[in-house]
C-alpha cells in the first residue's frame, strides 16, 4: 500500500488538472445550452415566417 503522504501530495498535484477539466465541461455545456436555446429560436422564428404562406 502506498504511503498516505505521498498519496496526499499526489492528489494536491492532480487537483489543478481535476479544477481545469471540470470547469471546461461547465464551460462548454453553457455554450451547449446557449446554442440550442439559439436554434429553437431560429426554429420559431421559421414557423412564424411559413404560417402566411401555409394560410395562402
Amino acid at each position: 500500500m502506498a504511503d498516505p503522504l505521498e498519496m496526499a501530495i499526489l492528489a494536491w498535484m492532480a487537483l489543478p488538472f481535476v479544477v481545469f477539466f471540470w470547469l471546461s465541461a461547465r464551460r462548454n455545456s453553457k455554450e451547449a445550452s446557449i446554442v440550442n436555446a439559439a436554434k429553437e429560436d431560429e426554429i420559431i422564428l421559421f414557423k412564424a415566417k411559413l404560417e402566411p404562406i401555409r394560410a395562402a
